[in-house]
């Protein structure tokens, strides 16, 4: 190899290595804020989709500080803070004053303390960061639970009515003969038929022989009589 050819490998190696070293140190940046003011607002959205009329388009959500020390709103303490949306709609959350620099952490996410039938509720945690200046200036981040920055804050719920358990299915390979009408004598069948055929000839059979065993007895009678 020339001294050309190991000049250009040189530089082509050290570009490189720029390139790794440019890669590692965005990798390594925090996730861009967004400028805010001080006290702080941010606004929760909530979309609700419906296949019929719910008993209750009403949901809650509670902003929880990471650290019981956090600024919270007015009503919030160390345990949370609760906000109720709605059907479609938001709410706005503040204002929240900040006194000291530093980098403060919440949580935001639906309290969803049991399941209810036909309704589907948004899982999704949402980790708000308040980065506070020595100027006390406020920036707002908020990240989704892959890390990712998130524009806003929208929690998706919706509801479908469950299917009507009032009344089991009728199994058709257990269908009833009277079409299932309890308490009711359905037609009669191919069966019960041939047997009352032969019944009625057996009680004609002995009408007729009881019949014929009478006129002999009177028969004979009348002959004895006359002779």
């Amino acid at each position: 190899m020339n001294r050309t050819s190991k000049i250009k490998l040189k530089a082509v190696l050290s570009l490189i290595a720029a390139l790794a070293v440019m890669l590692a140190v965005v990798s390594l940046m925090p996730i861009t804020v967004s400028a805010a003011e001080n006290p702080l607002r941010f606004t929760v959205a909530q979309v609700f989709t419906s296949s019929s009329d719910p008993a209750d388009g009403t949901f809650i959500y509670r902003l929880n500080p990471l650290d019981p020390d956090n600024p919270m709103p007015q009503g919030g303490t160390a345990f949370g803070y609760d906000v109720t949306i709605t059907g479609n709609s938001s709410v706005e959350i503040g204002p929240v004053n900040f006194t000291r620099g530093g980098i403060y952490r919440y949580e935001l996410a639906q309290v969803i303390d049991a399941e209810k039938p036909g309704y589907t509720c948004d899982r999704r945690i949402y980790t708000i960061e308040v980065h506070v200046d020595t100027a006390l200036n406020v920036a707002l981040v908020v990240i989704n639970v892959d890390g990712t920055k998130a524009d806003n804050i929208v929690f998706e719920n919706g509801y479908s009515a469950p299917p009507d358990q009032s009344v089991p299915p009728v199994d058709p390979g257990k269908e009833k003969p009277d079409g299932g009408n309890e308490g009711k004598p359905g037609p009669p069948t191919g069966d019960e038929l041939e047997a009352a055929f032969y019944y009625a000839l057996f009680v004609l059979g002995v009408v007729a022989a009881a019949g014929i065993v009478v006129y002999l007895i009177r028969s004979k009678r009348r002959k004895q009589s006359g002779g």
